[in-house]
């Protein structure tokens, strides 16, 4: 028998062990390479540190067969969640991927952020896809849903928060989830019980564990326990491939742009963008507070006052930034570019 046929028949094999007697359990990587094991009771258990990878592992998977990959730039590596030993696998066109989900054809998907594509390693074949063009890069971490792969991705000017979902299928894309204001999550994964029924968790930049409904646009937080000098990055689960054995359905699309209040969107002004030293408000009064966020979520400056016009960000790197502004009429979020 050819060695490709014998490994896909091993793997195949594998699969039906472990299918059998393999318990659901959740995983998540941190912004130090840490594997940790999250137990039942939300609390976590550190398990390993990854390496060696020249870079931080942006998201992990779980193969049918129970094995751990992890994403890191743009390579692919198996990993050992026991030791923390990592191999590396493949390339990846460049650059740069956050999210990973694996398949029950043990295909690899994961978003390109630079290319705003999908592409798929197929770990059978050793092939790399480019899926689709989604015109979305994403922050975070994929997963299954009623066959569908979804993520989340904001809005140009940074208005409004997104999850999407990609019909494999049909190659739909539709908004499922609309967060008008910073909603930024970044792992993703389902506790999968039927196509009908499982959880979809989700941990943000605060390393809130949340459990997202979509049906209702709600999600509950959870009451993690987890390291507050760590931040994890990217979650997954042993049994989250049985998603993708779903029928895809076609989901209704939230249209989430032609939601948002259009006076608040565009009431407010910012300039000049870009800047390299000053950003100066227009269109709005009494602002008491102001947060900016990189495009990690990571806080890098706040100021507070009676009535902030000015904001001094000389001291930022250059990069893409969110402005969130805070007044008696709400909270509205702009983009803006420090160059």
């Amino acid at each position: 028998m050819p060695l490709k046929n014998y490994l896909s028949v091993l793997m195949l094999l594998q699969l039906f062990v472990s299918s059998t007697i393999q318990a659901q359990t959740i995983y998540g990587v941190s912004n130090e390479k840490k594997i940790y094991r999250i137990n039942e009771d939300y609390t976590s258990t550190y398990l390993s540190t990854a390496g060696p990878t020249p870079f931080l592992i942006g998201d992990i998977a779980i193969s049918p067969t129970g094995v751990m990959y992890g994403v890191a730039q743009n390579s692919i590596y198996q990993i050992n969640p026991q030791t923390g030993q990592t191999t590396f696998i493949v390339e990846l066109p460049p650059c740069c991927y956050v999210s990973l989900v694996c398949s029950n054809d043990f295909e690899l998907y994961m978003i390109n952020s630079s290319q705003k594509s999908l592409y798929k390693y197929n770990l059978l074949t050793n092939t790399i896809t480019n899926v689709a063009y989604l015109g979305f890069y994403t922050s975070g971490d994929l997963t299954f849903y009623k066959g569908n792969l979804v993520f989340q991705t904001w809005s140009d000017d940074g208005s409004v928060y997104i999850v999407k979902a990609y019909n494999l299928a049909s190659g739909n894309l539709v908004d499922i989830l609309c967060h008008p204001g910073y909603f930024q999550l970044w792992g993703l994964t389902t506790k999968y019980n039927s196509c009908d029924s499982g959880t979809i968790l989700a941990i943000n930049p605060n390393n809130e564990l949340l459990d997202m409904n979509f049906e209702d646009q709600t999600f509950t937080e959870l009451p993690f326990v987890f390291p507050s000098t760590e931040v994890l990055y990217g979650l997954a689960s042993t049994n989250e491939y049985l998603g993708s054995l779903c029928t895809s359905q076609e989901l209704e699309d939230l249209a989430c742009m032609l939601s948002i209040d259009d006076f608040k969107k565009n009431k407010v002004t910012l300039y000049p963008v870009p800047t390299d030293g000053q950003l100066y408000l227009g269109n709005i009064d009494a602002v008491s507070n102001i947060w900016i966020y990189d495009m990690t979520g990571k806080m890098v400056k706040k100021q507070s006052g009676q009535s902030i016009k000015e904001i001094a960000v000389s001291d930022l790197v250059k990069g893409i930034y969110l402005l969130k502004i805070e007044n008696d009429e709400g909270t509205f979020i702009k983009k803006f570019v420090k160059k």
